[in-house]
């Protein structure tokens, strides 16, 4: 049987633990390569590989702001150095790696969350 899917449940970045929105609408790209098929002259054809950056994306934080989260995942973002993270689902699964935040975080107040993504090395554990 199947094993039951369902929203990220926590992320750890840089040793802070944060807790995922139930709602978050988390989407995971395993680092990996990339194929493209090219034609040659004679009608055969070749495989080209390219590496590819993994990803987490939408992946939607609750936010501490007595604790300094947002400013801690700002600076975590202007910082040239890769951040590590692992990031657990619901399900029990889990995720790391070590990577960058693309994304400016921008704090949503009503909410008290913030969106991230986080491209680089991204490994199923």
């Amino acid at each position: 049987m199947a094993k039951a899917s369902g929203p990220a449940e926590s992320i750890i970045i840089k040793g802070r633990t944060y807790v995922c929105d139930a709602d978050s609408d988390v989407k995971i790209t395993l680092s990996g390569f990339s194929n493209e098929q090219k034609m040659n002259g004679d009608g055969s054809s070749r495989s080209v590989k390219s590496r590819e950056v993994g990803k987490v994306e939408g992946l939607t934080l609750v936010i501490d702001p007595a604790r300094g989260d947002l400013e801690f995942l700002k600076e975590s973002q202007d910082s040239f150095d890769q951040l590590s993270f692992t990031l657990t689902l619901c399900s029990g699964d889990v995720f790391s790696g070590e990577g960058q935040i693309t994304d400016v975080p921008e704090f949503d107040v009503k909410e008290g969350t913030v969106e991230i993504a986080i491209h680089g090395k991204v490994e199923r554990q």
